[in-house]
């Protein structure tokens, strides 16, 4: 039973690993020298990493819908797809 276990625990510690991997490879963050190791800290470290990704996609497509309006105004014939004059 004590193996068990033990080998339960050790799956859970390497599926933790692989998740903790493959979201720093996600957002190209990087495994730079400094990395938090405790449960705590990769938490936090996850929830910083995707904010960033949050906030960059947020100013991303504010400025792209800020220059589509713009076009928009300028060129209307473009962008009436699918309506029919009558």
């Amino acid at each position: 039973m004590a193996n068990l276990i033990r080998q339960v625990r050790a799956h859970l510690a390497g599926i933790w690993e692989s998740l903790w991997w493959s979201l720093v490879k996600a957002t190209t963050v990087g495994y730079g020298d400094k990395s938090p190791v405790s449960f705590v800290g990769r938490l936090v470290a996850i929830v910083w990493m995707f904010t960033g990704l949050f906030v960059v996609a947020y100013f991303t497509a504010a400025i792209t819908a800020d220059r589509l309006e713009q076009k928009r105004d300028a060129f209307p014939h473009l962008f009436q797809v699918g309506v029919k004059e009558r």
